[in-house]
């Protein structure tokens, strides 16, 4: 009995396997093979060209190419060349104000609160890369070189695409030129040349006066300008970065005093050929004669050349503050002191300080102290 019961278990347990087998068997409605190879094909086509669909997506993110200048903010110097392009962000030419704990951000609108932080900024290094951290470019139109410590943003440029077979141009390429000229009594004289992403000033001169910063401005106006820079009083040359400024924005070069608020020194900026060098009044030749005024004795010789103003075989009755001055129709109001007068030198020589000679006709030596002309010279 108990081998017959035993028996039977096993047949039952036979039997439901087999059911179950059955169960999970499709059914054959064609040839066993038409129904092999048509069954997976649907499902694993589908999933194939899901995954195609998400590397080609993958691939295209990477291929997008931005680009940028830095330009500093809030009296900030963060300036260098931006290129987005194979998932990083590339910094070239880079430098910056130094500040504790600097990142760079891709942003929205230069919307710091809503970026997206790729990482610090290392206060040395010229070149810097970035991963782009999987970052949507299309959610973002500028990068930010932002101090996370004091909050303060130290330089930003907008994105821009360009083309991969068209190199990007900018400011870089353009070449503007000016000679500088003193303002407010001050001196700042000098060649002014923009070339090559730099600001390049040439026999450089300047009274002194604490905290002179040049100024890329529109309509000299220091207010709306871009500063590059401190001045060294001491250097007669002198470069500075154009920090990614646009030129197209601006047509003047200013030194200016930070502390004070006073133009030291001005010069328009004109295009200039590459192929064709500036021509200034250094090259004009003029000469006078000088005869003393209300009563004083002031005479000699005047010579303009090659950008200096000489005077020779002079002599001058002795009075207090006296200046020699460029005028037109000899009014000293209107006119550009060239320098202090020494009384006891029979040759002296001024820098043309920029000055245009086509803007005068005369030379006048006139006591700033007392407002009185010593002496005049026309000048031809």
């Amino acid at each position: 009995m108990k081998l017959l019961a035993t028996t039977t278990a096993i047949v039952a347990l036979s039997i439901a396997l087999a059911g179950c087998g059955a169960a999970n068997k499709p059914a054959v409605t064609g040839s066993q093979n038409s129904t092999a190879t048509s069954m997976p094909t649907a499902e694993p086509t589908t999933a194939a060209a899901s995954t195609a669909g998400t590397a080609q997506s993958q691939d295209h993110a990477p291929m997008m190419v931005k680009y940028g200048m830095l330009s500093g903010s809030n009296k900030q110097i963060s300036e260098g060349n931006v290129e987005i392009k194979d998932g990083k962000v590339m910094l070239t030419n880079f430098k910056t104000s130094k500040g504790p704990d600097l990142h760079i951000y891709l942003t929205k609108g230069k919307d710091v609160q809503t970026g997206k932080s790729l990482g610090k900024i290392d206060l040395e290094k010229s070149e810097q890369t970035f991963d782009l951290a999987g970052a949507d470019l299309n959610d973002y139109d500028s990068i930010i070189i932002y101090c996370d410590k004091a909050h303060v943003t130290f330089g930003t440029t907008d994105l821009t695409d360009t083309p991969m077979d068209k190199p990007a141009t900018s400011s870089a390429m353009v070449t503007k030129t000016g000679m500088l000229s003193g303002s407010n009594k001050q001196i700042s004289e000098g060649n002014v040349e923009i070339k090559d992403g730099k600001v390049m000033l040439t026999n450089f001169k300047t009274s002194k006066g604490p905290d002179l910063h040049i100024y890329l401005t529109k309509g000299k106006d220091v207010q709306t300008g871009k500063s590059l820079g401190k001045i060294d009083l001491e250097k007669s040359e002198q470069t500075f970065d154009l920090a990614g400024a646009d030129l197209n924005d601006y047509d003047s070069i200013i030194i200016y005093c930070d502390k004070a608020h006073v133009t030291f020194g001005t010069t328009d900026l004109t295009d200039t050929p590459m192929d064709k060098p500036a021509t200034s009044s250094a090259m004009v030749t003029k000469t006078g004669m000088l005869s003393g005024s209300n009563k004083q004795i002031s005479e000699g010789n005047v010579e303009i050349k090659d950008g200096k103003v000489m005077l020779t075989n002079f002599k001058t009755s002795k009075g207090p503050d006296l200046h020699i001055y460029l005028t037109k129709g000899k009014d000293v109001q209107t006119g550009k002191s060239l320098g202090k007068i020494d009384l006891e030198k029979s040759e002296q020589t001024f820098d043309l300080a920029g000055a245009n000679l086509s803007d005068y006709d005369s030379v006048v030596i006139y006591c700033d102290k007392a407002h009185v002309i010593f002496g005049a010279a026309d000048i031809s």
